[in-house]
Formats: structure tokens, C-alpha cells, sequence
């Protein structure tokens, strides 16, 4: 005899889905939040270079292109680690 222990098939239970809702929408949250950390660490960066003044060479021409995102984002966790 098999003992089923879904009685109503496949399908989760109430509380098995808003579970997994309540999982999903605290992932999404975290990502937000990560997002939004990024952005302050990146201004952070941005604002102390310009109070250092680092977007200037050696000889004090003023750089011409600015860092690419991943480079900055690279510059951010090593100045952070």
C-alpha cells in the first residue's frame, strides 16, 4: 500500500507557495539592496577622486577618458578589501 502524502496531488501546498513566494520576494530584495550599495560605494569612489583630485596625469592634463564600469567596480573592492 502506498501512503500518499500529498493529498492533493503535485501541486505544493498553501503555505509550501507562500513559502516560496515570500523566499522570492526577499531575493529580489537583497539584489535591490546590493544594486543600491553599489551605486554608493561607486559615488563614494567618484567623489574622493574628485576631491583628490586623481582624474589628473602627472603633468596635470586632465585624463581624457573615464574608467569603465567593471573597472570601477574592480577599483571599489580593492580599495574595500
Amino acid at each position: 500500500m502506498v501512503n500518499n502524502h500529498r493529498p492533493h496531488g503535485r501541486t505544493p501546498a498553501r503555505w509550501e507557495a507562500d513559502l516560496l513566494k515570500l523566499r522570492a520576494f526577499e531575493m529580489v530584495l537583497v539584489l535591490f539592496y546590493m544594486e543600491d550599495l553599489k551605486k554608493l560605494i561607486l559615488a563614494a569612489i567618484e567623489f574622493t577622486d574628485k576631491l583628490n583630485d586623481v582624474n589628473r596625469l602627472d603633468d596635470g592634463e586632465p585624463k581624457t577618458k573615464e574608467p569603465k564600469e567593471s573597472k570601477k567596480i574592480k577599483l571599489a573592492r580593492a580599495v574595500l578589501v
